[in-house]
């Protein structure tokens, strides 16, 4: 009977025309969604059959893929995303499209470290593979991202890990500092994805996550909504140049310290790192350089020095590979 069905039934009355993406685990509970449009079409009068053709199998499986781009080093940059949320655009398909464009760009070209990539379903996925993985991660994992909700134009974020303060976090913040006029910096208490299996006390993965509009922070979210009138080809694009901006600084960083070989500051002049003719430009120029000299002691890598100076990491490594090729370093 109608009264039968309804308690079954679910929508949303504040946004008449979308479908509700709603989930139950671990109990045996049925339900079906649609728009509350759809909801108040129902005859009241009339009988109804559910047919729901799925089963409860004790002996499942969980799939999930995994794809290992290998690199000079063993060390691992590692990436992940979700393949769970059936026909939603930002908080599904966006994060894999992104995912598959960074290991696209990696698979031919002689990387540094080695780059994994796993698309799982969220929460139940990650942590069916840390329990497979763990020691592996634990050993070799050196720094990476969980990548979900990049699609649209509207924001972008920076979700940390638990303190905030590992290498993806950094890396991250500075990329987008550098690259973006206006973003959110979250905290873990903003957590949702899954950060937070990756970050769990025991696990404390080096990862973290840059979005777009995050999860839960805009209308369409866990909606039939969120569809390609929300996800655009400039906003995939734009989140994909900023994580390979991320891959990039791991690339040219590769955690150097670089330490200088001489007394007090260096004579630049006579090794060739001074201009010929000063501008404003180029006075500028060596002061970044002088600052960056400063900080080389060896106890910071070259993304903490870039901090320090206020520059851009991709500045910063052109400052010292000239200190280098000119055999300042020790």
């Amino acid at each position: 009977s109608y009264e039968d069905l309804v308690p079954n039934l679910y929508y949303l009355k504040n946004q008449p025309n979308a479908i509700p993406y709603i989930t139950s685990y671990y109990e045996k509970k049925w339900g079906f969604c649609l728009s509350y449009n759809d909801f108040r079409k129902l005859n009241k009068n009339s009988t109804y059959k559910v047919l729901i053709d799925s089963e409860f199998d004790s002996n499942g499986v969980l799939n999930y893929g995994e794809l290992l781009i290998p690199g000079k080093t063993k060390e691992e940059i590692f990436f992940s995303s979700y393949i769970c949320h059936p026909q939603m655009v930002n908080n599904e398909l966006s994060g894999p499209s992104v995912l598959v464009g960074i290991a696209d760009y990696l698979k031919n070209k002689n990387n540094y470290y080695s780059y994994r990539f796993v698309l799982i379903p969220e929460t139940i996925g990650s942590i069916t593979y840390l329990s497979k993985n763990l020691d592996h991660l634990k050993k070799y994992v050196k720094g990476g991202y969980n990548i979900t909700c990049v699609g649209d134009e509207r924001d972008w974020g920076l979700v940390p890990s638990r303190h905030g303060e590992n290498i993806s976090d950094k890396v991250g913040e500075h990329i987008l500092k550098h690259n973006i006029k206006k973003y959110t910096k979250y905290s873990w208490l903003d957590r949702g994805s899954d950060e937070r299996q990756y970050c769990a006390p025991g696990i404390d993965l080096p990862i973290s996550s840059i979005t777009r509009t995050k999860y839960g922070n805009y209308p369409e979210y866990h909606t039939s909504l969120d569809n390609f009138d929300l996800v655009t080809k400039k906003g995939l694009e734009q989140s994909l140049e900023i994580y390979l901006q991320c891959v990039k600084v791991f690339e040219l960083s590769k955690n150097i310290k670089p330490k200088i070989n001489v007394f007090c500051e260096p004579q630049l002049g006579k090794r060739g790192l001074y201009p010929n003719t000063s501008t404003k430009n180029s006075a500028a120029k060596i002061r970044n350089m002088m600052n960056f000299i400063s900080y080389c002691d060896g106890n910071n890598t070259i993304l903490e020095i870039s901090e320090f100076c206020n520059i851009s990491f991709f500045e910063s490594i052109d400052i010292y590979q000239k200190i280098e090729s000119a055999n300042l370093f020790r």
